[in-house]
């Protein structure tokens, strides 16, 4: 088959885009930074955050430790007021969740309603990591403020309330990467297997660690989900 001039033209123009374009994902570099209409957040400066599920997509936790195994799915999962995005390097993240609408399934409480609320819980944007090397996919690395504690407690009909703690550090993926929306997606994926394993990721400072439960934690915990941020300002942000 023979190409015309002007279509052998256009191939050649196709290919210098595409390897344009590959060079320029192969190069992106994590900020580790919020950015708000354009601008860096910088340090000092913070947005108000609100978070929800879009129904009919839920969550799932899986827990197990000291004679508790259960799955709870919730409907809604929201922030309590005053959780925010705070600038700087690394962009940081503070809140409190409160998951509604749960249903449990365990030996004990099946299909029993109730709420499971976190302890306060801190963030920080990290970069994923396999192997002492960054991926470039942008996360956010989400812990309990005090000593790691992440969620203490729930409350069922069947149970009333009981304490349970959750020791260590989870990790989301930020979703669309370095673009700024009004809403974005805070994707968790891992499962109880990886998490035993311990997560890779690196910070900003360029150390690699590793996410999942803590010594004297439960023997696996994971969340499944993509609840939405959005800023109570509706602006554009996204981490970068």
């Amino acid at each position: 088959m023979r190409f015309k001039p002007r279509s052998i033209v256009l191939l050649c123009s196709l290919a210098v885009l595409a390897v344009g374009a590959s060079a320029s994902a192969a190069s992106a570099t994590t900020l580790f930074e919020w950015k708000v209409e354009k601008a860096r957040l910088k340090s000092g400066e913070s947005r108000e955050l609100t978070l929800g599920v879009t129904a009919p997509k839920t969550m799932v936790w899986h827990y197990g430790c000291c004679g508790i195994a259960m799955e709870a799915t919730f409907t809604k999962v929201s922030l309590h007021s005053g959780a925010k995005l705070i600038g700087g390097t690394p962009g940081k993240f503070e809140g409190v969740l409160e998951f509604t609408g749960v249903t449990y399934n365990h030996k004990a409480c099946e299909l029993a309603h109730g709420t499971l609320v976190t302890q306060p819980l801190v963030g920080e944007i990290v970069e994923s990591a396999a192997e002492g090397k960054g991926t470039g996919k942008i996360e956010l690395l989400l812990s309990g403020k005090i000593k790691n504690l992440m969620v203490a407690e729930f409350e069922t009909e069947c149970i009333g309330a009981k304490t349970v703690e959750v020791w260590g550090s989870l990790l989301a993926e930020v979703q669309p990467p370095a673009k700024e929306e009004k809403i974005d997606k805070l994707v968790f994926n891992t499962t109880t297997s990886e998490y035993a394993k311990g997560i890779e990721y690196k910070t900003a400072s360029g150390e690699f660690k590793h996410a999942g439960p803590e010594a004297g934690g439960p023997f696996y915990f994971d969340l499944f989900g993509e609840p939405e941020m959005e800023l109570v300002s509706k602006q554009k942000f996204g981490a970068f």
